[in-house]
């Protein structure tokens, strides 16, 4: 069965979907740009932030190309990460972040929220950023300090849907509106959410069959669609 990933299908994933009876299809929504932030941007003596706030793997590694040049030469009480993903690629590089139960920005706000010492934040993130975490934390006397270390940008299709899919995935609201702006429509075949946020999005763009997967992972998205199936 034919499945349409919105971004890169690893080896590993495309042969645990051969396993549960799918066949990824990789059709990347979205492409990467890594930034560098001007020496202003990166005055943290002046930001003198309480945590690190990370909300995709992406601002990790963006943070890391700034972090190996020497550039951030100070490290916060506290450091949290959206999801166990981001998490790890942040423990990989030597830094432990506290996660929410729920992987995403409303959860992620309210445990900063929790840790009453908190008082100042930088937030290592993309241009297309939501906005829930910075209005949570400001309306809750905290600061924030955007850093954009990355830009994601929307790759351009001529409406070459591929055919004969039978389900898609969706990795984030961003690619549920590029995938509108690209293909023009939206499918009426099952679309498989990462998160409740990208759920939310589908749902804004009247999408019919929307599965919401458990954790934020491939795995987790391919066996929710085959329960639903």
């Amino acid at each position: 069965m034919p499945v349409l990933s919105t971004r890169k299908a690893t080896e590993e994933e495309e042969k645990l979907a051969h396993k549960m009876g799918f066949s990824l299809v990789s059709h990347p929504l979205l492409k990467f740009e890594y930034l560098e932030p001007d020496q202003g941007e990166l005055e943290f003596e002046k930001m003198a932030p309480d945590a690190w706030v990370f909300t995709s793997k992406n601002g990790v590694e963006g943070f890391m190309r700034i972090f190996e040049q020497g550039l951030i030469p100070l490290k916060p009480k506290k450091i949290f990460a959206v999801g166990r993903k981001t998490a790890s690629k942040l423990k990989a590089a030597g830094f432990d972040a506290e996660v929410p139960e729920r992987e995403h920005g409303t959860a992620l706000a309210n445990l900063i929220v929790d840790h009453e010492y908190i008082h100042s934040v930088v937030h290592f993130c993309g241009n297309l950023r939501r906005d829930e975490l910075s209005e949570i934390l400001v309306r809750n006397g905290v600061q924030v300090n955007e850093l954009f270390v990355y830009k994601t940008i929307r790759e351009k299709y001529q409406n070459d849907f591929p055919q004969d899919m039978q389900a898609i995935l969706f990795y984030s609201p961003s690619a549920v509106e590029a995938f509108g702006e690209a293909f023009k429509r939206y499918s009426d075949v099952p679309s498989v959410a990462i998160g409740s946020t990208t759920a939310a999005a589908l749902s804004q763009h009247n999408c019919q069959k929307i599965i919401e997967a458990k954790d934020a992972s491939t795995a987790s998205m391919l066996k929710a669609l085959k329960e639903y199936l």
